[in-house]
């Protein structure tokens, strides 16, 4: 149900600044069919998460002691637990550090260090049913440890290479845990250089391991080193029927899929498991040039983000959800979401006769002009019970929900940067998210909570879109000019109208409270002096004519 304002909520809302000016934060497009529910996101520059509804009203806010490192998510007790980015001796894009864990009130309820000088968390990690965390983190290698792995030597880069590992974590207490179970993604690595190395293999025979020496040269510089984050992992999803990982790499522009059942002994071997294939790849898509360079041209995937299990309670359902970002694809970059269903038959992930992994079923959402959510980077889909998409277009913070037929039902651009909330009608480029999540209107977390939505987070918003068009008058006119100074101001401010008119002059604070108020001609002074520092809203009146502006108080 949506709810009225009172009208001088509405009015105060409207600031002369704006005038002539687009909506450029906050709710942007509502439809009346768009799916209820609460929609969670974390600015990448900021500590708080939010909590919004379909109106773009704030419902809850955390407030973390670390930038997001990436990603963080409700459960359904309400607690909130979210990566952070915290200290580390190297790290690159995607850098985390830890996990926080915080009730639904703010309070502390676990937080765990996962960062040294070999590791370190990165992007995202996964809640576990049992309680436990699964992360993806970097494992680094010394030049001298990389090449007993049959790297090539001239490839490495100074720092080392950054390996991949999965490792989960059971909480003990407040701030620590153990570690359980560890996959390393140097358990399977083949190579065609170095015979006398164990893991000398034909690398197209080896579809269930990944050839070490992919793409390890610096792209601009094809005789240089390549990035340390070689292989740069930046998504995790566990299937919980099936016990099952599924991860995506963007460095190879490849998702994996291996077997969680396994001890962590198993793990490093092609042994055990419910799958018996140990720790290696049941199951790869997106670039078969990464292990058959004669397939090059069979490429789908390009440097994607977000993979997410669709159906994971059931173990007839292993269709899976892809954020393809299409960076570079041919033709030129376009984003998109991969829908599929790899081939399992008997137990097995199926290879067809060419040596490849070919799904069942591939569909493939593809943006266009209309819609807009193109990203290059960051980003996510999610496909909602109805059949909606909702994407988070990262590298823009903007979040659509939009229908399986490309309808836009839903817009919102995040409207918070690195100094906080911004104004209705600023512009920012540094609004990135990495990711967004609906939560349906029944889930658990929201039981017995207040949900009562709580204002825009954007400073000075206009009228909510979700208000009917018809109970919001906004009255706009140019017969008159007023100029207001010092602005900003530590005690005295002067309105002054262009011509001898009469007229009122109202100062209100944010949550639409009057503060002040004069009647004028032509000149009148506000005293600001006992007013705490901060932004205040100045309407100006005059017959049935008014004005709104922002004064600073020092």
């Amino acid at each position: 149900m949506f709810k009225l304002r009172a009208l001088l909520t509405i009015v105060f809302l409207i600031n002369s600044l704006l005038q002539g000016q687009d909506r450029t934060v906050g709710l942007l497009h509502y439809d009346s069919t768009v799916t209820e529910g609460y929609t969670l996101f974390s600015p990448m520059a900021s500590t708080q998460t939010y909590l919004i509804d379909n109106c773009g009203e704030k419902i809850k806010e955390w407030t973390f002691n670390n930038l997001p490192g990436l990603y963080g998510r409700l459960l359904e007790d309400g607690s909130i637990i979210k990566a952070e980015r915290r200290g580390g001796s190297f790290g690159a894009g995607g850098s985390g550090g830890g996990i926080a864990h915080q009730s639904w009130d703010g309070e502390q309820i676990w937080s765990f260090q996962y960062s040294d000088e070999k590791v370190r968390q990165h992007h995202d990690f996964e809640y576990l049913p049992n309680g436990n965390v699964l992360l993806l983190a970097w494992e680094r290698k010394t030049l001298e440890e990389s090449e007993a792995l049959g790297r090539i030597s001239s490839s490495i880069n100074p720092n080392g290479v950054w390996f991949e590992q999965v490792v989960e974590i059971k909480p003990i207490g407040i701030d620590s845990g153990e570690i359980v179970w560890k996959w390393h993604i140097t358990d399977h690595l083949v190579q065609d250089n170095i015979d006398t190395l164990d893991n000398f293999q034909n690398i197209a025979e080896s579809p269930e391991k990944l050839n070490i020496n992919y793409r390890v040269f610096n792209t601009n510089a094809p005789l240089q080193p390549g990035n340390p984050d070689w292989l740069h992992f930046n998504a995790i999803s566990y299937h919980e029927a099936a016990d099952l990982i599924l991860i995506s790499s963007r460095n190879t522009n490849e998702v994996y899929i291996i077997d969680h059942s396994t001890t962590t002994e198993e793990a490093k071997t092609g042994i055990g498991g419910n799958f018996n294939k140990g720790g290696d790849f049941l199951f790869r898509w997106g670039n078969n040039a990464v292990f058959n360079k004669d397939i090059e041209e069979n490429r789908f995937l390009y440097n994607q983000h977000h993979v997410n299990w669709m159906n994971p309670s059931s173990t007839d359902d292993l269709t899976f959800s892809i954020f393809n970002n299409g960076l570079n694809r041919p033709g030129g970059t376009v984003s998109s979401v991969e829908i599929l269903t790899p081939y399992v038959e008997n137990g097995a992930f199926i290879l067809s006769e060419t040596g490849i992994y070919e799904p069942l079923v591939i569909e493939t959402f593809l943006d266009t002009e209309d819609i807009g959510f193109t990203s290059p980077r960051l980003s996510s889909a999610q496909i909602l019970d109805n059949g909606n998409f909702l994407i988070a277009s990262g590298n823009f913070g903007e979040i659509f929900e939009v229908s399986k037929e490309g309808e836009i039902l839903w817009l919102y651009h995040v409207p918070v940067n690195n100094i906080g909330p911004i104004t209705q009608g600023e512009n920012s480029t540094t609004t990135d998210i990495f990711r967004a999540e609906k939560y349906s209107e029944n889930f658990d977390a929201f039981t017995n909570r207040d949900l009562t939505p709580l204002g825009e987070i954007e400073l000075i918003p206009l009228p909510n879109l979700c208000l009917d068009s018809t109970s919001v008058s906004i009255l706009e006119d140019d017969s008159f000019k007023i100029k207001i100074f010092p602005n900003p101001t530590t005690q005295i401010v002067t309105i002054e109208a262009d011509k001898f008119i009469n007229f009122r002059a109202e100062v209100f604070d944010f949550n639409g409270k009057q503060l002040d108020k004069i009647n004028c001609s032509h000149q009148g002074k506000l005293n600001l002096q006992n007013l705490n520092s901060g932004i205040y809203i100045i309407k100006v009146i005059t017959g049935n004519k008014e004005k709104m502006y922002k004064i600073v108080k020092e």
